[in-house]
């Protein structure tokens, strides 16, 4: 990233660093995501992040892994995260087989439908922080709705999920985000917070 971007954003992604381990301590009193799953999240995001300047790709990848994050931390599986942050990283580089091989992709399509965001443009433009914070927001309401929808029968439940590259378990853990997802939609990080979140450690 530094040599494509021609810009060192190391200090900001130092800060970045330790205002996620401080929110998913803050919020679920565990870390274990930034250990087990963060970094191969970040390589998902690689292609998307060297299409953007690095104070951008700062506070995209800080919404991405704060929900992915949140949704890890309340129990959605290994498999499910990685699958997200995969067609999330494809979308925001312009890659049509993120909506177009079924799986997660068809979750996106959904989720975006529903919080009224255009696919097509958010092909053409990428994701900025915002439309990433609307877009996961949506996805784990969506994925939430669908396991209420099923109601006590687990065979509905897993063909549900089936559609959308995910467990019937993974749609319980978006049940048990969709509590606190407002808290975690206000939270954002910016380049210069970022700093700021260094130079007070």
């Amino acid at each position: 990233l530094v040599r494509i971007q021609q810009q060192d954003t190391t200090a900001g992604r130092l800060g970045m660093e330790s205002a996620l381990t401080a929110f998913l301590n803050n919020m679920y009193e565990t870390t274990e995501y930034m250990q087990n799953i963060a970094n191969e999240v970040r390589s998902s995001l690689n292609e998307a992040m060297s299409l953007m300047s690095g104070e951008n790709a700062l506070s995209f990848e800080y919404q991405v892994q704060k929900w992915l994050g949140s949704m890890y931390s309340v129990g959605m599986s290994d498999t499910a995260v990685n699958g997200l942050s995969s067609v999330l990283g494809k979308l925001a580089a312009g890659q049509l087989d993120a909506i177009t091989q079924g799986g997660e992709g068809n979750l996106v399509i959904m989720a975006a439908n529903q919080a009224g965001l255009n696919i097509s443009d958010l092909l053409n433009d990428g994701l900025d922080s915002t439309t990433t914070n609307e877009l996961l927001s949506s996805i784990v309401d969506y994925m939430a709705k669908l396991y209420n929808e099923a109601g006590s029968s687990k065979v509905i439940q897993q063909q549900f999920a089936s559609v959308y590259g995910v467990t019937a378990s993974d749609l319980k853990a978006a049940v048990n985000l969709s509590k606190s997802s407002n808290a975690v939609s206000k939270n954002g990080l910016t380049y210069s917070s970022a700093i700021d979140r260094l130079n007070s450690m």
